[in-house]
């Protein structure tokens, strides 16, 4: 016998009187199948269409149940494709299901469901105590067991070194936000309950992870091992929020640039949490590892994997620690501070947003200092404060850069939006001169234009510092227009110095990786009729009197090594002046050029000699110097400088091409050496 009942539009609410009524209906049926489609059916705040439920039975007393339905609605996601089986007993005026199976999709993630034992079904469901079996297939053994309280309306899960795959499988399945491809395990003593409408998860967890990174290697975590306490609980229209508590004590992990080492900084963190429309939010964060201390809280979007908001109540402790633990590995090799040691304390606070930026920051620093340990600068003290709201203020001790005295100074600006302006010059005292910046003024692209002048500098003085040849006289200038941004400074203007009795113009000048390891300069000079004995006797190396002019184009130097330019200097045409050369000049010139002097044997005792031209023009690629003379020598080599009349002396060339180091150690060798090479 077949019957077929079919139920168009079904709202709302078998119930708990099913039992009863299968109960009665059972009594009168042997061998029947029972179909009943549910048009549209709502239980609770969960959704569903097209339910088809079978019944089949050959006795009476059992029954083999199906039940399919295409996708089920609920608030906080979607299933598909769910599918339900169990057999259905009555014996002795009591019914009990036996080996219930359920499957559904989510998110392209099937789950399947199974119970071992019987339920008893009386006045309402009676599933005390229920052991419920999750695995990925339909037939391969479950990867997680859980064991369900009806009375107590309790799940409790306790599994020991699950894979996080399978883990994140059951998390897509209950549209929880997954943890990335993780290689390691899992740990679980939780505990679900549920009152009415609310879901509330408690427990702890122990989380191992072996090996891991981002596509974009942006993220990786290694070694990692952690120990998390967790109180949540879920609302419909709160999504899951709670408080939790961590101890990480070792491993390593880069996450978006930061670079946290829990070997060298174990860490305590605590926090309450909500995630919510793809965006998780912490409040109320504490974290300390011993030496730093922060509270606070942030803002993340799952969705697009970016920190949206920052808020730091406190963020404070020891230089030395921020900068050896977290800063060092981010800074990298090549940054100027990667090999110092830093002192003192800090504290800031402030909040930051993606679309806004930076608000009400302070950072007060205290006795805070840097050296380094290669010797190139040292900043023993500052103290003060940086802030948005208010003057800010640093005193700087006294300190060096590379070679050079600085003089304590006092710093004084309003940091307004996203520029800075002084209230007061800021001048910063070198040897018996100064360097002030006058005014600082916000340009575009999150650059700034300074206003510098030179107080006037003893150029003696600053040589002996810079363990440079000595020579008399000062250095001044004003640089109305100097581009800075945090890689680069930019000269804008061209400089002009009038020095030696005739004119310098520096141009095209900038810095950039101005904090690096690898500092590059570029710049350009025009010489114009530079007296030869002033700068000689500036020197005191040699004697030439004349006049010359050109230009020393395209300089770059590395790391404050030179590693290309193209040079031209030579006698001025227009105003060549007194030409002559001293037997000390002729010296260092042919060694400087790997040439020889050509005189009469007769004037070897005289001091000085005439000449009509001298010069050169130079080019260096890398370490490679090519020269070449002012004119070319019918032997094949070059003139750096002809003769004229009597006596006459040239000094030839005959090396164009020469290491730049080998140059640099002729220069040296010149200026402790008696005798030119004499033809």
């Amino acid at each position: 016998m077949r019957t077929a009942i079919f139920f168009s539009r079904l709202v709302h609410n078998i119930g708990m009187k099913t039992p009863f009524l299968l109960s009665f209906c059972l009594s009168f049926l042997c061998a029947w199948t029972l179909e009943i489609d549910i048009g549209n059916a709502r239980i609770g705040d969960s959704r569903s269409e097209n339910i088809r439920i079978r019944a089949n039975s050959t006795n009476g007393r059992d029954w083999q149940i199906s039940a399919q339905a295409p996708q089920l609605k609920h608030p906080q996601g979607n299933w598909q494709q769910l599918r339900a089986e169990t057999w259905l007993h009555y014996k002795n005026g009591q019914f009990s299901l036996s080996r219930p199976r359920f499957s559904a999709q989510a998110e392209k993630n099937a789950l399947y469901f199974s119970a071992p034992q019987h339920i008893a079904l009386r006045q309402k469901l009676d599933l005390a105590p229920l052991s419920l079996h999750i695995s990925r297939q339909a037939q391969a053994s479950p990867f997680l067991q859980l064991d369900w309280h009806h009375q107590q309306r309790e799940l409790q899960l306790v599994k020991k070194n699950l894979n996080i795959a399978e883990l994140n499988a059951l998390l897509a399945f209950l549209h929880l936000p997954p943890l990335p491809p993780l290689d390691g395990d899992i740990s679980l003593k939780l505990l679900l309950k549920q009152k009415r409408d609310i879901w509330q998860l408690s427990g702890d967890i122990d989380l191992r992870i072996r090996n891991w990174h981002s596509p974009d290697h942006l993220q990786a975590v290694e070694n990692l091992s952690a120990s998390l306490n967790i109180s949540m609980q879920y609302q419909p229209e709160q999504g899951w929020q709670g408080h939790l508590r961590a101890h990480i004590p070792q491993g390593e992990t880069l996450f978006q640039g930061l670079y946290l080492n829990f070997k060298q900084a174990p860490l305590q963190l605590e926090s309450d949490w909500q995630y919510r429309k793809e965006t998780l939010s912490l409040k109320n964060l504490r974290a300390n590892d011993g030496q730093l201390h922060i509270a606070g809280g942030l803002s993340y979007n799952s969705r697009t994997q970016q920190l949206e908001q920052l808020s730091l109540q406190q963020f404070s402790g020891a230089a030395q620690a921020l900068y050896q633990h977290y800063l060092k590995p981010y800074l990298g090799t090549d940054s100027l501070f990667a090999d110092s040691d830093w002192q003192g304390s800090f504290y800031a606070s402030g909040d930051w947003h993606r679309n806004s930026g930076l608000r009400n920051s302070v950072l007060v620093l205290h006795r805070f200092g840097i050296t380094d340990r290669q010797e190139r600068f040292r900043f023993p003290s500052i103290d003060g404060q940086i802030g948005q709201s208010g003057e800010s203020r640093l005193d700087i001790a006294a300190a060096t850069w590379r070679k050079l005295p600085l003089g304590a100074s006092k710093l004084r600006f309003l940091w307004q939006d996203k520029s800075i302006k002084l209230l007061e010059p800021w001048r910063i005292p070198i040897l018996n001169g100064a360097l002030v910046i006058n005014d600082i003024r916000a340009d575009r692209d999150r650059q700034h234009l300074l206003n510098i002048s030179l107080d006037p500098i003893d150029l003696a003085e600053l040589n002996r510092a810079l363990e440079l040849p000595v020579f008399q006289g000062d250095i001044s200038a004003e640089l109305p227009e100097v581009r800075l941004s945090s890689n680069s400074l930019v000269l804008k203007r061209p400089v002009h110095l009038n020095v030696f009795g005739g004119h310098i113009l520096i141009s095209d000048l900038r810095i950039e990786k101005i904090f690096s390891n690898q500092a590059q300069l570029y710049f350009s000079l025009g010489l114009n009729m530079i007296d030869l004995q002033r700068l000689t006797s500036a020197f005191g190396i040699a004697e030439i009197r004349g006049r010359v002019s050109g230009f020393i184009t395209d300089v770059v130097l590395a790391n404050w090594r030179p590693i290309a330019f193209d040079a031209s200097i030579m006698t001025d045409e227009d105003n060549p002046g007194e030409r002559r050369i001293s037997h000390e000049a002729v010296q260092l010139l042919t060694q400087i050029g790997g040439s020889s002097a050509a005189i009469g044997q007769f004037v070897r005792i005289l001091s000085s000699f005439p000449y009509e031209k001298l010069g050169f023009s130079a080019t260096l690629r890398g370490d490679l110097l090519t020269i070449e003379g002012v004119e070319k020598h019918p032997d094949g080599g070059f003139y750096l400088v002809k003769g004229s009349g009597l006596p006459h002396l040239d000094i030839i060339g005959h090396q164009r091409r020469s290491s730049y180091r080998e140059l640099s150690a002729r220069i040296k060798a010149a200026l402790n050496s008696d005798e030119p090479t004499i033809e």
